[in-house]
């Protein structure tokens, strides 16, 4: 329960040789044998109770959409906005940039709102793999519900769990095309949907496990933020497949936080510090948070900012 599942071992080495998966199988022999860690038992219990692996209650969950341009939202739209656990309540400006640039974009857009609850990623990495279908069927279900032809997320987890895990270890699909928010963003200022003013920052990015490794996303993100006018994209010595994981991935953020926040530190201090850029950017709210508290907590004084944050404010620029 120490391995962040990144996979970082096995893309160095030997591509075939996906020491991750043999933990998630490991985890589940242990799980059926009723010797799952209390960590992750009761993060079941929370995703049972509430539909967040941390208790966050209902209505914290939602309180990020207070103040929003748009009120209310239908029922029925052509993209469902799946805003995720870790966006809602700790990452909340990433979910405000997304709805600002996808109304700025005039998207024909959704959200669940209260009735979002949790896709699951905690229940499938910590071996529960039982519960994790119960959830899974239900979020078809309110998926279904909507009639989206499209459901973009904001957190890389919740994207490699529709994606991969559901068909891949749950047999479950989704009911609709699922993309991570930087690869719509992406098409939306490729499609010119979205125009973007000069930010004079300099900025290098960081490749979430979730999107990156597992998912093969790696363009768009950096497509993203280059084609912000005056925007200097400077890339890391160890980036895309070979990129060092910042440790809050695979349960490990709960299961053994000071490994956790030590590995956001080496990340830090290792490979973005010798950049001198203005900002650190990513694509994942764990990762957001965890290296938030590494740079916090050992005073670097680095900014952590979403991809779609950036992409917001260069929009913000622009005039309708």
């Amino acid at each position: 329960y120490t391995c962040s599942l990144c996979g970082l071992c096995f893309a160095q080495c030997f591509q075939e040789t996906q020491v991750r998966k043999a933990v998630m199988y490991a985890r589940r022999n242990i799980a059926e044998k009723g010797l799952t860690p209390a960590a992750f038992t009761e993060s079941a219990k929370s995703i049972s109770e509430v539909g967040d692996p941390s208790g966050m209650p209902v209505d914290r969950r939602v309180s990020w959409m207070k103040g929003l341009r748009q009120p209310s939202f239908p029922r029925i739209a052509d993209v469902l906005y799946w805003v995720g656990c870790v966006v809602a309540t700790r990452t909340p400006n990433t979910a405000k940039a997304l709805v600002n640039v996808m109304s700025k974009a005039e998207v024909d857009f959704t959200l669940l709102g209260e009735r979002e609850g949790c896709c699951g990623y905690v229940l499938l990495a910590s071996g529960l793999w039982n519960e994790a279908k119960d959830v899974a069927l239900r979020v078809v279900k309110r998926v279904k519900e909507t009639a989206a032809r499209v459901l973009v997320t904001s957190c890389a987890g919740c994207y490699y769990t529709f994606a991969k895990l559901y068909p891949e270890v749950l047999n479950v699909e989704m009911p609709c095309e699922v993309v991570h928010a930087s690869q719509f963003v992406c098409d939306l200022i490729k499609d010119g949907q979205l125009g973007l003013g000069e930010l004079n920052l300099k900025v290098t990015y960081h490749d979430p496990c979730s999107l990156g490794r597992h998912c093969n996303v790696f363009d768009e993100p950096r497509n993203a933020l280059k084609a912000v006018p005056n925007l200097k994209l400077v890339e890391m010595q160890l980036s895309k497949r070979r990129a060092r994981c910042c440790g809050a991935g695979g349960g490990l953020w709960s299961f053994n936080y000071p490994v956790s926040v030590n590995s956001a530190y080496v990340r830090l201090a290792s490979d973005v510090v010798p950049l001198g850029v203005d900002a650190l950017t990513t694509a994942c709210p764990a990762c957001n948070v965890n290296l938030r508290h590494a740079s916090v907590k050992k005073s670097l004084g680095i900014k952590i900012y979403d991809v779609t944050e950036i992409i917001e404010q260069a929009a913000s620029i622009v005039r309708s």
